[in-house]
């Protein structure tokens, strides 16, 4: 952490040495070498390169008796400007250099706060990775991302200017140099323009799928046998909404935009069921993961989905083809509802975690239930301060 902690004030502090460095020169070039001892060359002519502008403040009609300070201090003020305005040499690259360290000190507070802020729930998920480890279970860290993320990863917006952005940028940086496998999928989505949100802030059941995909490629390094392509290919989909022009209308009215929810045509036979508290749900992948809301407007997905933040659910897919026998835990939020929907589409155990509910210890409920792998799927709204403490407590 230390190389991203520090590299800002060292290159802030060059930068600067060399400026003084630049200012001094014409100072001394100016005042001592011309206008005390009448040396002029081409050198001093260069280093002094442009400089128009009168360095003695000429003496107004406005002067008084109590007016000594005041000039004093316009006096050098005026030499201030004449020696640091554009007429300085590699004035462009000089200028280049003044804005840089003008943004950084702008960005330093919040920055050096936010790096700060990320220190303890770094360690919460590095303590919480070696212990699944030391089960002989793979663990990663998967980074769900707001919108504002992924704008920064394409390139419109910068980190700095989003607080859970830069947070959560910054926790990515800490678990991948204490040797944590991660996925950044703000960078995965960005490369794919996949930048679609709702009115609820959360990414369009497309985004999901496609994201899906990308925890499925990486899993498969640890043993698995997902099948991509059930994700990555749409055309092997069928829209949910496709019959259901009244509900689209309701969207579009409310929201303006043109809601569609995926589904692989691989559940299309498939049985599956989700036990939550005690009740279990089992059927078809709508049946099961889908319900007609009671609105449409701002809620998480617009309220088809079956799954919340709430303790603990149990997924079961009775029709497996790949990774039979096998189970994933994931302690994720709302963002990883669909996710885990899509998941299940080819393995036959999910268990899904909301740790901010789950009143039992996560370590134990792993060695209980050995999984094959553990992931945690958080968002950056993770990193809004009413949820910091619960959210990366992982005992």
């Amino acid at each position: 952490m230390n190389r991203y902690k520090y590299l800002d004030v060292i290159m802030i502090c060059l930068i600067e040495a060399i400026l003084c460095v630049f200012i001094w020169t014409r100072i001394v070039t100016k005042e001592i070498l011309i206008d005390q001892y009448h040396l002029s060359s081409p050198i001093t002519k260069f280093i002094l390169y442009d400089l128009n502008t009168t360095i003695d403040v000429p003496t107004t009609e406005t002067d008084t008796q109590n007016s000594y300070i005041i000039h004093k201090i316009e006096k050098y003020k005026h030499k201030l400007m004449a020696y640091t305005t554009s007429a300085m040499i590699f004035n462009k690259q000089i200028n280049l250099a003044v804005t840089y360290i003008d943004g950084k000190l702008q960005t330093a507070p919040s920055t050096l706060e936010n790096r700060k802020y990320v220190e303890v729930p770094s360690e919460n998920v590095i303590n919480f990775a070696h212990f699944v480890e030391e089960q002989n279970i793979p663990f990663m860290y998967v980074s769900t991302p707001s919108l504002d993320s992924i704008k920064c990863r394409m390139g419109d917006e910068k980190i700095q200017e989003h607080q859970l952005s830069e947070r959560s940028w910054y926790l990515l940086q800490n678990l991948k140099d204490a040797g944590v496998d991660t996925v950044d999928l703000a960078e995965e989505l960005a490369g794919a323009q996949k930048q679609q949100y709702d009115l609820s802030s959360h990414w369009f059941p497309e985004s999901a799928l496609y994201a899906a995909g990308i925890v499925a490629e990486r899993v498969n390094r640890y043993g698995f046998e997902f099948n991509p392509a059930i994700y990555y290919n749409t055309s092997d989909c069928i829209d949910y909404f496709q019959d259901k022009e009244d509900w689209k209308e309701v969207i579009y009215n409310n929201s303006g935009y043109s809601y569609s929810f995926p589904i692989p045509k691989q559940n299309k036979n498939m049985i599956f069921s989700l036990e939550h508290e005690g009740t279990v749900r089992e059927g078809t992948f709508e049946e099961v993961f889908l319900q007609e809301p009671n609105e449409y407007t701002d809620s998480a997905y617009h309220g088809f989905s079956v799954v919340q933040n709430s303790t603990l659910y149990k997924y079961h897919n009775l029709n497996a083809v790949d990774n039979v026998g096998k189970k994933i835990l994931i302690i994720g939020d709302s963002f990883n509802w669909i996710l885990a929907d899509y998941l299940i589409t080819d393995i036959e155990y999910l268990d899904v975690i909301h740790n901010a509910t789950f009143t039992e210890s996560i370590q134990s409920y792993i060695c209980k239930t050995k999984p094959d792998m553990v992931l945690i799927i958080y968002n950056d709204a993770e990193f809004v301060n009413i949820y910091i403490a619960e959210a990366y407590d992982f005992q």
